[in-house]
């Protein structure tokens, strides 16, 4: 990896790729390889950042004309990802904009009544919703409440995973607080896995990106493709499509699941590629020769080490995000690389 490709990736991480990218373009010393992808750089940001200025203008529109008071929260220019933050008056107001943007085909991250209805109402600070065509757009809808808290405090805050650990009766609401500590205990001490209720909320792998994915992973026919995580299903139908490969992918989500497995349909693939309603960390990857991880960070750290450990030997695993891999990250990549399309993403190759 030269000097400039590991500028523009540490751009990428920085959330300042296009500062990054404006540096390798103007620095003669940089190869023309270097120079044309960080122009690319400078390009898909800003087609990003227009896309998302017209989308903001038009929800805060519609959110306004269904009685919803609310302001864009201030974002830096030429984004590279594709979120929107939105900002309201109380708890109550976010629900209603909840329900407009419903209406508009996002969907909520988080499904929650009950108890945990409650305690996220008294303890919440933001909703997030997600919509997903060729690319996914996340709307965060934050509130007044929305404020610095002290560690202390952040201990007792309830979040999704406390919510999701345990069902209390609605009347012991604020009993999340207690079930936030004892969880992270156990957690910490191995009792309970992490993550053990979610892999992460789904984003899509932008359309554009696929074809540059299966490409970084040197997929052929005579590859088995696996997608952990697969969502709708998208990586391993572009695998079949392309490669006319094998392929599987696995998703928990029951409603994820019957959009992959329609996709497939849809595609003609169904005598090349399965998909199977599974936990990513338990399924067989025996006959897997190249493998797939669209997961957050903090999930890929938990899980890379015991999925490559369960797959052959001189397989592939891929991973894609845009942060930063952590310092304690189990094991380096053997490579790098920044791949655009209408997303950006840092591409990281592993060998069984």
């Amino acid at each position: 990896m030269t000097p400039a490709h590991a500028h523009l990736i540490e751009g990428v991480y920085r959330h300042r790729l296009v500062d990054h990218a404006a540096t390798v373009v103007n620095d003669p010393t940089s190869s023309i390889a270097d120079r044309s992808l960080a122009a690319e750089a400078l390009t898909t940001c800003a087609e990003i950042e227009n896309r998302l200025r017209q989308e903001e203008s038009e929800l805060v529109e519609q959110l306004e004309a269904a009685g919803v008071s609310c302001a864009v929260s201030p974002a830096p220019a030429d984004r590279q990802y594709h979120t929107i933050r939105i900002t309201v008056d109380d708890v109550a107001a976010a629900e209603q904009a909840a329900t407009t943007l419903s209406a508009l085909g996002f969907a909520a991250w988080e499904l929650l009544s009950g108890a945990a209805r409650r305690s996220f109402i008294h303890s919440g600070s933001q909703l997030t919703m997600a919509k997903t065509q060729d690319a996914t757009t996340v709307v965060r809808v934050a509130w007044a409440r929305n404020q610095r808290r002290s560690a202390l405090a952040r201990i007792f805050t309830p979040t999704a995973g406390d919510w999701a650990m345990v069902r209390l009766p609605t009347f012991a609401w604020r009993g999340y607080s207690l079930v936030r500590p004892v969880r992270l205990v156990a957690e910490r001490l191995g009792l309970r896995r992490r993550h053990a209720d979610s892999l992460g909320p789904f984003l899509s792998t932008p359309d554009s990106l696929l074809a540059k994915l299966l490409e970084f992973a040197d997929v052929d026919e005579n590859d088995t493709v696996v997608d952990l995580g697969c969502g709708d299903g998208r990586i391993v139908v572009a695998a079949a499509e392309l490669s006319r490969c094998r392929g599987k992918g696995v998703e928990t989500a029951s409603d994820l699941v019957r959009q992959a497995r329609s996709r497939v349909e849809n595609a003609g693939v169904s005598d090349l590629v399965t998909i199977e309603q599974a936990d990513a960390r338990d399924v067989d990857l025996g006959d897997a020769s190249v493998v797939f991880m669209f997961l957050p960070i903090d999930v890929v750290a938990d899980i890379i080490e015991a999925t490559l450990d369960r797959m052959p030997g001189g397989s592939v695993l891929v991973v894609h995000e845009q942060s930063r891999l952590p310092s304690d990250f189990p094991r380096a990549p053997q490579q790098s690389t920044v791949l655009l399309g209408a997303g950006v993403t840092v591409a990281h190759r592993f060998e069984a």
